[in-house]
């Protein structure tokens, strides 16, 4: 569904780092965007298709979740897309951070 690239790091301001340190942070990005993308989707789900929509994560059944999503009006093209704007943000914000305290 989405995947954490040498690019949207380097776009971050993570390029530099070593291969090691790079995969830790490519890891943690992943984990953040999963959370944001997860926290959104309940949202639009709501309580009440909840169990529903639960029964569909646990079938395993991409093209049926999806089929679902769409016919509720869920589009998870935009919560992933939103999801990954937010970790770009955040992660430019920490990087700049990082840089001023280097400078003081």
């Amino acid at each position: 569904m989405f995947e954490i690239t040498d690019e949207f790091l380097a776009q971050a301001g993570f390029g530099m780092l070593p291969p090691e340190a790079k995969e830790q942070m490519r890891q943690n990005v992943t984990n953040s965007v999963q959370a944001k993308i997860t926290d959104q989707l309940l949202a639009a789900v709501g309580e009440q298709k909840l169990e529903e929509f639960e029964a569909l994560l646990d079938s395993e059944d991409v093209p049926m979740l999806l089929n679902w999503c769409q016919g509720n009006g869920i589009n998870l093209t935009e919560i992933v897309q939103n999801s990954m704007n937010q970790t770009m943000v955040e992660l430019q914000t920490l990087h700049n951070d990082a840089l001023n305290m280097v400078r003081e």
